[in-house]
């Protein structure tokens, strides 16, 4: 019983922090632009997930101008917002996927250190 209570918790939790993305938003913060991750107090609090879910957002990594929604350039300078990385989702404010490209890899080398 406690099991399927916690996992109902979870779920919703998860299910709640996934429907205030709207507008590309959350927190009022635009879900795009230049990202800093920060191991302290952040804007964000983000669940990587290495599969998307129904849950999760997918995120394009670019070195360009990020322009899109979901477009987020990894940098340790100035950044539009910053955020941490937890592996629980009923923590997070967004859950995320990476698409499939050369920048992912070298993401998960750097900041991931958790199987998920």
């Amino acid at each position: 019983m406690k099991k399927a209570i916690i996992l109902f918790l979870s779920i919703l939790l998860s299910v709640l922090s996934y429907a205030q993305v709207k507008d590309c938003k959350i927190k009022d913060i635009e879900l795009k632009g230049k990202v800093r991750v920060v191991e302290g107090s952040a804007d964000l609090v983000v669940c990587f997930k290495y599969i998307p879910t129904e849950n999760s957002m997918e995120i394009t990594l670019t070195e360009q101008i990020p322009l899109r929604c979901g477009e987020w350039k990894i940098t340790d300078d100035a950044s539009d917002f910053t955020i941490k990385l937890t592996n629980y989702e009923w923590n997070a404010d967004l859950v995320i996927t990476l698409y499939p490209n050369d920048l992912k890899e070298d993401f998960i080398k750097n900041y991931v250190w958790w199987e998920n």
